[in-house]
Formats: C-alpha cells, structure tokens, sequence
C-alpha cells in the first residue's frame, strides 16, 4: 500500500486519535465521489477556474491519506490556476487511478477494529 500515506502518519497527522482518523475516512469515502466527479466535469469543460478549485478540494481531502494523489490534485488546480489545460486529461486520468487505490484501502483500514 505505498501509494497510501502509513497507519503511524496517518495516525501523527490526527494526534494518535484512531476514532478521529477514521471519522476523517468516512467522511472522504463519502464525498470522494463527488471530488472526483467534479475535477472529472471541469476537465471536460476545459474550465480552468472550476479546474483550480474542485483539484484544490479534492487535494486537501487527500492530504490526510496519499501524497500522490494529493501531488496529482495539485498539478491539476495548478493547470486550473495557470489556465493551461494541456495535459488535463492525462493528469486526471492518473489521478482517477490513484483514488481507486486509495478509496478500498482507506475503506478496509476504517473497518478494523480500534485497538486500545
């Protein structure tokens, strides 16, 4: 699972607080989709404001998991930002993958038992 940030990060990132990490992933399981849907919109709209904001979203909500994925929404919101578009299609394409990795991991991680 390199592509996912570690337990121990994760856990840092949320001051050791499990119940706290995995309200946090209920929370991006839910509204990933949407995120996604909506980069994938501004994409094929070749609407670089809408671009900018809906990457810059979806990348905070990433942070807390996967800095690839986060890294792949900021070089979307940047061509967003810049409004250069080229290779805003590619970019999303290896985005979409990235989060259909993490979206399963983060969803077996929520479902194991806190330890404590």
């Amino acid at each position: 699972m390199d592509y996912l940030l570690s337990l121990d990060e994760m856990l840092r990132r949320f001051d050791g607080d499990r119940d706290a990490l995995n309200e946090v992933i209920q929370v991006f399981l839910e509204e990933c989709p949407k995120l996604v849907s909506e980069v994938r919109a501004a994409v094929v709209a070749k609407d670089a404001g809408r671009l900018d904001r809906s990457a810059h979203t979806l990348k905070g909500a990433a942070s807390n998991f996967s800095a690839q994925a986060a890294a792949l929404a900021l070089e979307l919101e940047g061509m967003g930002r810049s409004g250069d578009l080229r290779g805003a299609g590619e970019a999303f394409m290896a985005l979409e993958a990235q989060v259909s990795e993490i979206v399963p991991a983060l969803a077996t991680l929520a479902a194991q038992p806190v330890e404590g």
